[in-house]
């Protein structure tokens, strides 16, 4: 019997070998550049959902405290001589990427945020306040910040004065319009309405002057929360604060 043939076993050759290794290398490369890309989507999505969470519950305070914004005509009518102010009061000044930016400072309704109280305090909370919003720049962060401000005590600084405290280190836009009046539009008749960026907190003349409202009709809010450099995620908000009574008994 004649014994069988033995043939050598054949090996990888070295450039088979380093090209299997440039595919094994190109395909950990293709997995890690999808897990990466993987990995920054659910990143760009969370913090997407988490600045949309963010930016409706700052929407909501500040429109909480606007339907609770009141003018105090006892108040006003107290200080005559002082040319004492009440209701609602906005102003402009320069905000991030040097565009306008609202200040807005009002007489709410509301129980306090910034101060605590318990069953044996002396003082109670009469859940009327002074409440201010406005965007202010820190230099040393270099960083522009959301803030409220809580005055406990009316004063006839209507416009300083109480706590201070950091809602957002990310609102990149504020700004706060009211629509004053309903004028007759031009073409096709009917009427439109007339939006101003400033309102002066009135005095008491506003009661009796009809011309002039304690309120503006309506408050048009719009903010912003920055998503990175280029992207800012907005939001805006109308809302009623005055109805013209038919029976002005009724509102007194």
């Amino acid at each position: 019997m004649s014994n069988p043939i033995k043939r050598p076993l054949r090996g990888f050759t070295l450039l088979e070998l380093l090209v299997s290794i440039a595919l094994l290398g190109m395909v950990v490369g293709l997995v890690y550049t999808a897990f990466f890309q993987l990995s920054g989507a659910t990143r760009g999505v969370q913090d997407t959902l988490s600045a949309r969470q963010e930016l409706r519950l700052l929407m909501k305070m500040v429109l909480d405290d606007l339907q609770a914004v009141r003018y105090l005509k006892h108040w006003a009518a107290a200080g005559k001589d002082k040319d004492r102010v009440s209701g609602l009061n906005v102003r402009q000044q320069q905000g991030p990427n040097n565009e306008d930016s609202g200040i807005l400072s009002m007489h709410a309704a509301v129980p306090a945020k910034f101060y605590e109280f318990d069953k044996n305090s002396a003082v109670s909370d009469p859940e009327l306040h002074e409440i201010g919003y406005f965007l202010e720049y820190d230099a040393g962060e270099q960083i522009w910040k959301f803030m409220r401000r809580e005055d406990f005590y009316l004063d006839d600084e209507f416009t300083e004065g109480g706590k201070r405290q950091v809602l957002s280190r990310r609102v990149r836009k504020f700004i706060v319009e009211l629509r004053v009046a309903e004028k007759e539009a031009a073409f096709g008749g009917g009427f439109t309405d007339l939006w101003e960026s400033v309102w002066p907190a009135q005095t008491h003349d506003c009661v009796t002057n009809k011309n002039v409202g304690c309120l503006p009709l309506a408050v048009k809010l719009t903010m912003g929360i920055g998503l990175s450099e280029d992207e800012t995620l907005e939001q805006t908000q109308e809302m009623n604060l005055t109805v013209r009574p038919l029976n002005t008994e009724l509102f007194k």
